[in-house]
């Protein structure tokens, strides 16, 4: 389950819009050219839409838009990405309680009252608008996450004060990918949850600097080694349009 980890596809000097394009075609280039590849969505998708798989398990990582409930193989393409990565101990995640759901996207007073009532060391913005995210939550001194690798090998990493961006309700599946890699993290808050879930990158996985700063580790390293030179970006000309 380990040997498929990393996409190709870098954000680096790409707008969202053009990543998502590209991503997408990357996932049908995989379905296409790889069997097993082709394999392993159809069982994950089968799992997403199983009416028994808890919705907590998935929301973390897309959520569907209201009426929406049954995923696509792109859905089950981030769901593999993020799992594995998890899996590796490249990705940590920890959750924020929060006694409160979020609004819609416009709601953006009530939102941002919610998120002023969240514990320390955290704080959150919202933003209501088309941006690349939703807003932005921080924290103001270290954070201690404590994740279980494959097999439950245990990864214990600390994080110096830093943020990430805010996904509120729901999210396309490759936002959370291109702020995985772009920004080094998200923060996932989604319809109807009482949480809001962080995903963290704990190596580095492009040339690029991020948003996040890496953690160190107080117990256990990841799974896998991190690439010893990061894959370089994919320079896209600004001008360029999906």
């Amino acid at each position: 389950m380990l040997d498929y980890v990393h996409a190709s596809v870098h954000p680096v000097a790409m707008a969202p819009i053009e990543f998502a394009r590209l991503w997408r075609a990357e996932v049908d280039q995989n379905i296409a050219s790889n069997p097993d590849f082709a394999t392993g969505l159809y069982a994950s998708l089968s799992h997403l839409n199983d009416a028994n798989t808890p919705s907590a398990v998935l929301d973390d990582v897309i959520s569907q838009p209201w009426g929406q409930s049954r995923r696509d193989w792109y859905d089950a393409a981030a769901q593999i990405h993020v799992g594995l990565h998890l899996q590796a101990g490249w990705y940590v995640t920890a959750t924020i309680n929060i006694d409160c759901t979020p609004g819609r996207d416009r709601d953006q007073k009530d939102n941002q009252s919610k998120l002023d009532v969240l514990p320390p060391p955290f704080s959150a913005w919202c933003e209501a608008g088309t941006g690349d995210q939703d807003g932005w939550l921080s924290w103001d001194h270290e954070i201690t996450i404590s994740h279980k690798m494959d097999h439950d090998a245990p990864l214990v990493a600390e994080y110096p004060p830093s943020g990430v961006p805010l996904e509120i309700g729901h999210t396309e599946p490759e936002t959370t990918i291109w702020h995985l890699q772009h920004d080094g993290g998200v923060a996932r808050w989604p319809y109807g949850a009482r949480r809001i879930t962080l995903l963290l990158c704990t190596v580095k996985l492009t040339s690029r600097g991020t948003a996040l700063v890496l953690p160190k580790f107080l117990d256990g390293t990841p799974l896998i080694d991190p690439p010893d030179r990061p894959p370089p970006p994919i320079w896209i000309d600004p001008e360029m349009t999906p």
